[in-house]
């Protein structure tokens, strides 16, 4: 039920300071779309953080890995890869000046690309550490009110070592999470092996994703699903890891993978010793969440073969055991899934699936088909996540959680003249479930539109309209009635980089919510300002501040 509270005037405060070695460079991340999850931003802008110490290197880049750059959509990745063919690029520039990108997306891209195999920016020794507190003007004081985190990140030319500690917020133990992996490459790329902490991202992520944040946002397009790899775990995300070893082995047109993970996490627990919930949040603040800490073991098999006949096409099949101790009733068994993906690229276009069947047979499917025609690219994706679907790390689009869903999203994005460019969304979503058994909300739509322009030298500026509606049953209500809730948003918003070393960035934006029993619209507000300096040694100091004032906790 929605708690309704009176006008408040709340200032939230965020610094964040990191030192790196000469060389590296942490944290400009303005151009993270604003998600509706924290934790999905945060996740993206460390997934950013880990591509800038780790470029792709576009002579030898193939569209899988060009892929893993948010800002180049599948069919821009698609398209640079048949121009990189054959071709030995000097200048990225050229890029730009051949048409093949824009001027904008080329300097988004700029951190996370090289020409070089071994680039100077790649720094061998990477440390890093982060500080960060809020202060909120309608809360009490509470202990412990700092984030911190730190890192170490070693690398040679066959191999890599990363190690992380982090502190939450009204967590006591300064080592509450931590995290450690060693990578190592056979000659020519051929074979891997990590141990350790690392991550499986495959397909989609419906059974492994990963630490590879999904979302939707007007100009982001999504990912194709790809053939299975593992990564050093470099998250925050304390659920994502997994903890043992992995082998991946490429034979000719053949890829295999192999990996094994025992850890343990937090679970609860009834009075007659059997699992009932993991916790994926990560968070030992309370003496009851202490109390759940590592209380449950949880054991992991996976094996992925890749066959490749062509560049453009590819087909896989995996499969998964998942084990815990003490172990769920039977209704909530994890057991054992088989997974099929595969994705064709050509003339202009793609396409990508998985399907993955896992406990008791429910089945997830994500499908993504997209294609480029001069200054106009589009892509549609589909998704069902049937009710109580259970994988070791999923990693989906679902809007509520807890699977039983289904939806579709269109997304579009057109190169205007004058430097602007025009992005849209529109997404809907539905339970799977007949909603008198939903405890969720039952369906919605988003519309989102964005225009983005750049036409003054070093000045960007957007605009930005976004409607979204829901419904969900009444509270308590015995004929499972529902009510429509919507909420509209404006926002606009620059960034300036008046010199080298600079930058400066605002945003407004101002929001509308009203659901059926209300007699008018409540409303919200949000300014926001930032500014950045960067010293040519890599030394990077970011300071940013944002006013809120809302009415109700939905505006």
């Amino acid at each position: 039920m929605r708690k309704e509270i009176s006008p408040i005037r709340s200032i939230i405060l965020l610094i964040s300071m990191c030192l790196l070695l000469p060389g590296a460079i942490w944290g400009e991340n303005q151009d993270i779309p604003e998600m509706e999850s924290r934790k999905d931003t945060e996740e993206l802008a460390e997934y950013l953080d880990n591509l800038k110490q780790n470029p792709v290197v576009l002579n030898r880049a193939t569209p899988e890995e060009l892929a893993l750059i948010p800002w180049l959509s599948p069919a821009q990745a698609l398209l640079l890869a048949q121009v990189l063919k054959g071709k030995y690029l000097r200048d990225p520039y050229s890029l730009v000046v051949d048409g093949y990108l824009d001027e904008a997306t080329f300097f988004k891209i700029l951190p996370y690309i090289a020409v070089e195999a071994e680039p100077c920016r790649r720094p061998r020794t990477v440390i890093s550490w982060l500080g960060q507190r809020e202060w909120a003007s309608n809360t009490i004081d509470i202990d412990s009110p700092w984030r911190f985190r730190q890192r170490l990140d070693y690398r040679r030319s066959r191999g890599r070592l990363f190690l992380q500690t982090e502190k939450d917020r009204q967590e006591l133990d300064w080592l509450d999470f931590y995290s450690g992996g060693v990578e190592y490459s056979g000659p020519g790329n051929g074979f891997r092996l990590l141990l350790g902490d690392y991550g499986i991202i495959s397909g989609f992520g419906l059974a492994f994703g990963g630490n590879s944040p999904r979302y939707l946002y007007p100009g982001y397009f999504p990912r194709q699903a790809s053939p299975s790899k593992a990564v050093l775990h470099t998250s925050s995300s304390e659920w994502s890891a997994l903890r043992g070893g992995a082998v991946m082995k490429t034979l000719g047109r053949w890829e295999l993978i192999a990996a094994l993970s025992k850890r343990r996490i937090d679970g609860l627990i009834d009075s007659a010793g059997r699992l009932l919930k993991i916790y994926t949040d990560g968070y030992h603040r309370s003496s009851r969440e202490l109390a759940r800490k590592h209380n449950t073991e949880e054991r992991i098999g996976f094996l992925s073969l890749c066959w490749k006949p062509r560049p453009q096409v590819w087909i896989q099949s995996s499969g998964f055991r998942a084990d815990y101790l003490p172990g769920f009733p039977d209704s909530l068994k994890y057991g054992s899934g088989l997974g099929l993906s595969g994705g064709l690229t050509g003339g202009g276009g793609y396409i990508s699936f998985e399907a993955v069947s896992a406990a008791e047979r429910k089945a997830a499917v994500n499908c993504l088909l997209g294609t480029r025609m001069d200054a106009v690219e589009g892509a549609i994706l589909l998704y069902r996540y049937p009710s109580n679907y259970r994988a070791p790390r999923f990693n989906g689009y679902e809007n509520y959680g807890g699977r039983d869903e289904e939806g579709a999203a269109i997304m579009q994005r057109t190169v205007m003249p004058a430097r602007t460019v025009l992005s849209s969304l529109f997404f809907w979503h539905r339970p799977v479930s007949p909603s008198t058994v939903m405890d969720k909300g039952p369906g919605g739509f988003l519309l989102d539109l964005r225009l983005d322009n750049d036409i003054i030298k070093k000045l960007g500026v957007y605009l930005r309209w976004r409607l979204k509606e829901a419904e969900r049953p009444r509270y308590q209500d015995p004929y499972f009635r529902l009510d429509r809730i919507r909420t509209y948003l404006g926002r606009a918003g620059l960034d300036w980089r008046p010199m080298p070393v600079l930058d400066i960035s605002a945003d407004g934006a101002a929001s509308w919510y009203r659901d059926n029993g209300s007699a008018g619209f409540k409303r919200g507000e949000m300014l926001a300002a930032g500014v950045g300096w960067r010293h040519r040694g890599g030394y990077h100091l970011r300071a940013q501040t944002s006013l809120y004032r809302t009415e109700d906790y939905e505006a």
